[in-house]
């Protein structure tokens, strides 16, 4: 397989706040020779989900960003050949009780906020997103899904990813920002230390949580070679 003539299928799942247009800045990087299908969670929106085709002889790839990728369902993991993670975790939470306890709090005060004040409430969290870049201020004009958005919020606040659903991936692929103010690097390497497959575990110096559409090109620079190592 290689990265011509349509070969290569990637699903590509935003996180929390993010929507399908979010991986636009891939698209220079992609088209036309890889087949994108950009799930839309619906935070602004009609939600649009999306599947791998499952045509012959087709290399099948995820990118997840954040909690996108406990929005992969369990059937298109197993029919993935790779899985890109960007920014993930197992649970969102860290496990140390003093910790857990801060930050529970932060989510539960965007969870009262967002019934009233949802831009605001996306706005800081965007800029703390982006830290240590500056923030993007793009956060679509169109209507706002609350109750999707409070939904997802809630189930980020309580669930727990199961990795042994990533057992059945031939591949994987984690990158995170030493400078993430979301989900600290640790949870990166907790990810990729619970993984039994193949892996490959790469940490961007001077990047934060929103690392897939801040440091497009470096992340590209570690995926793209994997890509090509299948034969």
């Amino acid at each position: 397989m290689n990265g011509n003539n349509g070969d290569i299928e990637i699903l590509m799942f935003p996180g929390w706040g993010f929507n399908a247009d979010s991986w636009k800045i891939w698209d220079a990087f992609l088209e036309p020779d890889y087949k994108l299908k950009k799930f839309e969670p619906g935070y602004f929106g009609s939600e649009r989900r999306v599947k791998f085709s499952g045509l012959h002889n087709r290399l099948n790839v995820i990118f997840a960003h954040s909690f996108g990728l406990h929005q992969c369902s369990p059937e298109q993991l197993r029919r993935a050949d790779l899985l890109v993670i960007f920014s993930g975790f197992i649970h969102f939470h860290p496990r140390a009780k003093q910790y857990r306890r801060r930050s529970r709090l932060v989510v539960h005060q965007m969870i009262n906020k967002l019934e009233e004040y949802p831009r605001k409430v996306l706005e800081d969290f965007m800029d703390n997103c982006y830290h240590p870049e500056p923030a993007d201020p793009s956060i679509p004009k169109n209507s706002i899904n609350k109750q999707r958005l409070l939904s997802d919020l809630k189930c980020l606040n309580s669930e727990q990813l199961n990795v042994e659903l990533l057992n059945y991936i031939p591949s994987i692929c984690i990158l995170h920002g030493r400078e993430d103010a979301i989900v600290p690097n640790k949870k990166g390497r907790e990810l990729y230390e619970s993984i039994s497959v193949q892996g490959h575990y790469y940490e961007i110096h001077q990047a934060g949580h929103a690392l897939p559409f801040t440091h497009t090109q470096m992340c590209w620079s570690f995926i793209k070679p994997i890509i090509e190592n299948f034969d």
